[in-house]
């Protein structure tokens, strides 16, 4: 008898995916219906990584909480936060306004002004 097992829950913090490899895992995000948590905090994503990562989860059917804040740690063990600034802030407003599944987005230290928050 075969099992098989669900993920729905994915913890990458610290990871240094960078744009390039945010952009390979949204690729798996927008064929995937079960994750429901994914935190990709302090991986030095910018706006690129979160344009790739808000087209991926525009129709995403359980997608609760997004994490790409930043994790206090990061300093202590040589990584770098994320910076989506105002351009992957916009995505990520875009997103939003379709999705309404994600209840919790953190975009904490992520180099965001005033006009990206204006989405």
């Amino acid at each position: 008898r075969l099992t098989l097992f669900v993920l729905n829950r994915f913890f990458l913090s610290c990871n240094r995916l960078a744009d390039l490899g945010v952009e390979h895992l949204a690729f798996g995000l927008a064929k995937n219906s079960h994750l429901r948590r994914l935190s990709l905090a302090s991986n030095l994503i910018g706006p690129r990584g979160a344009i790739a990562l808000a087209k991926a989860l525009t129709k995403h059917p359980s997608m609760q909480l997004l994490d790409l804040g930043f994790v206090k740690a990061t300093a202590a063990v040589g990584e770098h936060g994320n910076f989506i600034g105002d351009e992957g802030a916009e995505a990520m407003a875009a997103m939003l306004r379709e999705n309404d599944k994600l209840a919790s987005l953190s975009v904490l230290h992520n180099y965001i002004s005033q006009k990206g928050l204006n989405h």
